[in-house]
């Protein structure tokens, strides 16, 4: 009994027992202003207090809101681990959007629901015209495409784009940066999803291949 007592004295500053909860660091949607002909992607981002893993997530879409829920292990050692996820919601209908997400935490590698963080949020999903096609046909030159990482992004002359942002076909994002012209990069070979912002709203997309 002494020898357990000292043991776990010893261990004490890396065990932790009851901290509560997960925190919801962030939910985004991607691309951040959807169309009717987008495929729509929420990307949670959640911190555990201790070091756990990941145990499952689920989504359904009932009408105009979209519920969503994670649950991850708390586990014991006191180091904060952050977990991303991408829920695939698919082509949305023309409206407003709710997301109600939960984000669970559980005492055992079985999801048992112990501690809970809510977070609700909102977006909204335009009707694609023939206008918004030409624009992203306008400002989506890039060449050369496939490349190494180094390629050009050609803007018309009536277009501006401050920022650049990159996902990966799984909805993570791998790069967001400022906008320029020139753009040299080291990402892994594939396909990626190029979005181009002006003042938070997306003006233009385009698929990026990598080689």
């Amino acid at each position: 009994m002494k020898l357990f007592f000292m043991l776990a004295l010893a261990l004490s500053p890396f065990l932790s027992f009851g901290q509560c909860c997960p925190d919801i660091n962030s939910v985004e949607v991607i691309p951040s202003s959807p169309t009717t002909t987008d495929n729509v992607k929420i990307v949670t981002t959640v911190t555990t207090p201790n070091q756990g893993m990941f145990l499952q997530s689920s989504h359904a879409v009932n009408g105009s809101n979209i519920n969503a829920e994670a649950c991850y292990y708390n586990g014991l050692l006191t180091a904060t681990q952050t977990f991303f996820d991408t829920l695939d919601i698919g082509i949305l209908s023309a409206g407003n959007y709710t997301v109600d997400f939960a984000a669970y935490q559980a005492s055992d590698t079985i999801c048992n629901y112990t501690d809970t963080m809510t977070s609700v949020s909102s977006f909204t999903v335009t009707e694609q015209t023939n206008a918004l096609t030409t624009i992203i046909e306008k400002i989506s030159l890039i060449y050369p495409n496939p490349s190494s990482g180094k390629f050009t992004i050609e803007l018309s002359d009536q277009m501006n784009a401050s920022h650049v942002r990159i996902h990966s076909i799984s909805g993570k994002v791998v790069h967001f940066g400022i906008f320029k012209k020139e753009m040299n990069l080291a990402l892994e070979t594939g396909s990626y999803f190029l979005e181009l912002l002006e003042n938070g709203l997306t003006v233009g997309h385009h698929q990026l291949l990598i080689e």
